[in-house]
């Protein structure tokens, strides 16, 4: 980490133009440059940089991060000659986020026109879960409808296939010993993985379970079956 924060450091003081005095406003782009790098963040504003007594001249050689951001930071930095100093400012972080550039309706899936990237204050932000890029939710299904202006957060979408309602399956009950199927019709549209309504069509009987393919309902508990009963009391059931 020493290393290459010394090489970005070395980059920073041949790209700073020649015709700009060493002194805090330079100090300022170089921590900026540093804040940025060591925490991903699309952009960074550094306010109030107080470099306590000492005034050094020049470009620090080397930093450090003694009170983390957000908010007020510390700083060490290391000068020519060995000048070490502490420096305080207020530091704001900034990450682009995927929102949702109007309304979005559940189930339907998103298009390039329906998100776009914005910046966020990062302490606004939960640690994971949101996308920085369109092409992250593009294409995805959505599992809830969003409003305007929202961040899109990963419980929001779904690569799993949305099947439609109507859409004509296999009921399957699993119990020990034995196994059931029959023909059913989802009463409702549902996504792959999760819960589903179908309807028996046989009995026109209403059941609930998961949509564990696009063609199969396998029932999580087994309706009419009590304790001690058999199969056959199961069919008789139905």
């Amino acid at each position: 980490m020493k290393k290459r924060v010394a090489i970005s450091l070395v980059f920073l003081l041949l790209a700073a133009p020649a015709c700009m005095a060493d002194g805090p406003a330079n100090v300022k782009a170089v921590l900026k440059a540093y804040v940025e790098g060591r925490y991903h963040w699309s952009n960074v504003r550094i306010e109030d940089l107080v470099m306590g007594n000492a005034q050094p001249g020049g470009l620090p050689e080397s930093i450090s991060i003694i009170k983390e951001p957000p908010g007020k930071t510390v700083f060490g930095l290391g000068f020519a000659g060995g000048l070490n100093v502490t420096a305080t400012a207020v530091v704001t972080g900034y990450v682009n986020v995927v929102k949702s550039a109007h309304l979005l309706r559940i189930n339907s899936v998103v298009g390039p026109g329906d998100v776009a990237s914005s910046p966020v204050e990062a302490s606004r932000l939960p640690k994971d879960g949101f996308f920085k890029e369109d092409s992250q939710v593009v294409g995805q299904v959505l599992t809830c409808s969003v409003g305007s202006g929202v961040t899109i957060m990963s419980t929001m979408v779904s690569k799993a296939p949305l099947v439609n309602r109507g859409h004509r399956v296999t009921i399957m009950v699993d119990s020990p010993g034995f196994r059931i199927t029959t023909a059913g019709e989802l009463v409702e549209s549902a996504r792959v993985g999760g819960n589903a309504k179908v309807m028996n069509l046989s009995s026109r009987k209403m059941l609930s379970g998961i949509l564990v393919d696009e063609n199969t309902v396998r029932i999580r508990e087994v309706p009419f079956l009590g304790e001690g009963r058999s199969a056959e009391a199961y069919q008789a059931a139905r």
